[in-house]
């Protein structure tokens, strides 16, 4: 449950957010199903904040700072991620339509059955991410870095651009991974029941 305290600080402004944060280093904070829609919290502190279910439509984090955070299932539609810090984070079925992650880190993170339906993923770093099931459709890779990426039925099929893509296994995007992904198979039916564990 969403502290409310903490929320109140945090609309006071970025300046004073951070301040909060660095006062109190070791704070847990919860900010779940919150109505953070339009918000502007670029360069804000927010590692290891737990934004379950929270909208943030809209919302901008350029530059922000979000090592760990848990963002499973929350609305992220057209978020500004542009340089964002989002190792290890948890993006688990979130909604990341029309979002712009423009060079932001985002090694170890997991975005497994996330949906990046016409997001810009231009010069991300994937290193290592957890991308199976993600919905790719008209994403646009551009020189995004996936090597060491879990891609395992994701829908990549109809990505806008991979050109310059650095590919899990290291390689540049061409041939090879234009006809794994062509004879790949999105989507699949599965056993929901199976996922529970890991989806929680």
């Amino acid at each position: 449950m969403a502290d409310k305290k903490q929320l109140e600080i945090l609309k006071t402004g970025v300046e004073s957010w951070n301040k909060y944060r660095k006062d109190n280093p070791d704070l847990i904070v919860d900010l779940s199903k919150t109505d953070l829609s339009d918000f502007d919290l670029s360069k804000a502190n927010l590692r290891w904040t737990v934004l379950l279910g929270a909208n943030l439509f809209r919302a901008s984090l350029n530059e922000a700072f979000l090592p760990g955070a848990d963002l499973r299932k929350s609305n992220l539609i057209e978020v500004d991620f542009r340089l964002a810090k989002l190792q290890m984070a948890n993006f688990i079925g979130a909604n990341l339509t029309r979002c712009d992650f423009s060079k932001a880190k985002l090694q170890g993170a997991d975005f497994r059955k996330a949906k990046f339906i016409d997001a810009y993923l231009g010069g991300a770093y994937f290193f290592w991410a957890d991308l199976k099931r993600a919905d790719l459709t008209r994403a646009d890779l551009y020189k995004a870095n996936l090597k060491g990426a879990e891609l395992d039925l994701a829908q990549l099929k109809k990505v806008t651009s991979l050109s310059c893509v650095t590919m899990p296994d290291g390689t540049k995007y061409g041939d090879k991974w234009a006809k794994k992904i062509e004879e790949s198979k999105f989507p699949v039916e599965y056993d929901e029941k199976r996922d529970t564990k890991i989806m929680e």
